[in-house]
């Protein structure tokens, strides 16, 4: 078996404090292109068990070149203690792009908690939010502190921020504006300090116009927005992301040494469409490394997409047709993305649009387009 490669690469000069801080960036993504390139010539080189979940939330950006406008917003507000609303598709790494906000922001050495609205019921989520006092309810048996009295001083990721009912979102607004905490059924205010980060796959926009979701806590939240692309935008990642998987999954299934995809297997998830983003993708490999165990030292590793693509096809058979407005922010989208996020100008998007500058930026206000 072939003993992993070790590459050492050096930044030298004659010149006394010839590199700046500005430098970093650069250096970063002139390595993420060496690493790729390096990789991509030793595809014939196993996969060895081990090492990939030591990888953090910053690094795994950097690898995806796909996402190189994602990690240059994660990089501009991490110093600061604005509030970021993350918002993309299931499955698109929301959670990923959290935990490299809180790497790179001033609180990295205090806790950072993580909470999925989503997953608690409505009756428990005040109390695991904000805590209560003895005999707040039926079971309230002793005084609790919630997930913000826990992660005070450092950070707050509220991953389906969507999922707060209307009571919930007040409370989270009172703690917000005046930066204090009451216990439910509690008449006495705590100071608390948060770093709030949240991350929704829903449109806030549109539940804010059915009025299911508050206004004023949108504008609270959305003070700095980050939109993650879906995978089928970024194709370019797949086989990177493919490695990851293969590397983290394989002491898992006591594989040793793991042979690259075939350029066949790795063009066919290159064409498929990727509704489940990401999370679809790590099934997808992980599955293909159950098939494989048993087999033969070296077998090559296969993709079974035909379950993928059925169920697919079988979902598109019964959801509805995409509303004008839907499309009309996905049009939006690819024409920003074709101008590189120019607005003005002959080659700017509003040119090509056929519309006024104002309008366009008034369309990408409502999509949440950046």
């Amino acid at each position: 078996m072939r003993q992993p490669c070790h590459y050492l690469v050096n930044f030298w000069s004659f010149a006394p404090d010839a590199f700046r801080r500005e430098h970093i960036a650069r250096l970063e993504a002139l390595l993420v292109a060496v690493r790729t390139c390096v990789e991509e010539s030793y595809t014939d080189y196993p996969f060895l068990a081990g090492g990939a979940d030591r990888t953090t939330g910053c690094e795994r950006l950097q690898q995806c070149r796909g996402l190189t406008r994602v990690l240059e917003s994660v990089r501009r507000v991490a110093p600061t203690r604005a509030t970021v609303l993350i918002q993309g598709e299931s499955g698109t790494g929301k959670e990923i792009v959290a935990e490299a906000l809180y790497e790179l922001s001033a609180r990295k050495d205090r806790r950072f908690v993580r909470v999925n609205c989503g997953a608690l019921t409505e009756s428990l989520l005040e109390s695991e939010l904000f805590g209560h006092v003895r005999g707040a309810f039926t079971g309230a048996i002793e005084n609790k502190a919630g997930f913000f009295e826990y992660a005070s001083g450092g950070t707050l990721f509220l991953d389906e921020v969507g999922e707060l009912s209307l009571q919930a979102q007040a409370r989270l607004l009172r703690v917000i504006d005046t930066g204090t905490l009451q216990r439910i059924d509690s008449p006495e205010t705590m100071p608390v300090d948060v770093r709030l980060i949240t991350a929704t796959n829903r449109d806030l926009l549109q539940m804010v116009r059915e009025k299911t979701f508050r206004r004023d806590l949108y504008y609270r939240l959305a003070v700095y927005r980050i939109a993650l692309p879906p995978l089928r935008e970024h194709t370019v990642d797949i086989e990177p992301l493919v490695r990851f998987f293969l590397r983290r999954k394989a002491a898992d299934y006591q594989s040793e040494a793991i042979p690259m995809p075939s350029r066949e297997e790795l063009q066919k998830l290159q064409e498929y469409s990727w509704p489940g983003n990401i999370r679809e993708l790590q099934n997808v490999v992980e599955r293909a490394l159950i098939d494989r165990c048993g087999r033969q030292p070296g077998a090559p590793v296969h993709f079974d997409l035909e379950l993928e693509m059925s169920q697919e096809e079988a979902k598109g058979t019964l959801e509805e047709w995409p509303t004008l407005e839907g499309l009309e922010k996905q049009y939006i989208g690819r024409v920003l993305k074709k101008c590189h996020y120019r607005l003005t100008g002959p080659r700017g998007a509003a040119a090509l649009l056929g519309i006024h500058y104002t309008t366009l930026r008034a369309k990408m206000e409502k999509y949440g387009l950046r």
